[in-house]
């Protein structure tokens, strides 16, 4: 085995690790709906994935052990596609949320980051974080302020990185 096979190795593993995490995901609300299943599947196609392989994740969902993407552009990307798949039915569960961030803290990226990843998603879809969400205890307030109180900083770290990953 070449360097360019281990190469390309790990780069699949990457994906069938992050396809994964979509279907995880799209099932913490106890099923995957059709347009949550949609999406993974048109993400899988465009990541270059094959329908074997697809189907060989979806029969060993929790064989595959976690891997984490190096840069941060690509943690920001995995995040950003994980919420997608979570709103892509209308609503974003409770679980579908907690199970993100986990994964997202698992990529070393902190809260507050990745409810300003999942804020600007729902901006550019037209909608409210408190329309997805249902938690509004006053830790929750305190976050939500807490995130708006940085908000500016990071949204022009975020739009830095979406130049990068268009660029």
């Amino acid at each position: 085995m070449g360097l360019l096979d281990l190469f390309s190795n790990k780069k699949s593993d990457l994906l069938k690790n992050h396809i994964t995490n979509l279907l995880i995901v799209a099932n913490a609300d106890g099923e995957i709906d059709e347009n949550e299943y949609k999406l993974i599947c048109t993400i899988a196609e465009k990541s270059g994935l094959s329908v074997n392989e697809f189907d060989k994740i979806v029969e060993n969902i929790k064989v595959i052990p976690p891997l984490i993407p190096k840069t941060l552009e690509d943690k920001v990307l995995k995040v950003r596609q994980l919420f997608s798949v979570a709103i892509v039915d209308g609503h974003i569960h409770e679980n579908e949320y907690v199970i993100i961030r986990h994964i997202a803290y698992s990529y070393g990226l902190n809260d507050i980051l990745v409810d300003v990843i999942l804020e600007k998603l729902l901006l550019k879809l037209g909608c409210n974080i408190s329309d997805f969400t249902k938690n509004n205890d006053e830790s929750y307030m305190n976050e939500q302020k807490q995130i708006n109180d940085e908000l500016d900083d990071i949204n022009i770290q975020l739009d830095e990185i979406e130049k990068i990953l268009k660029g």
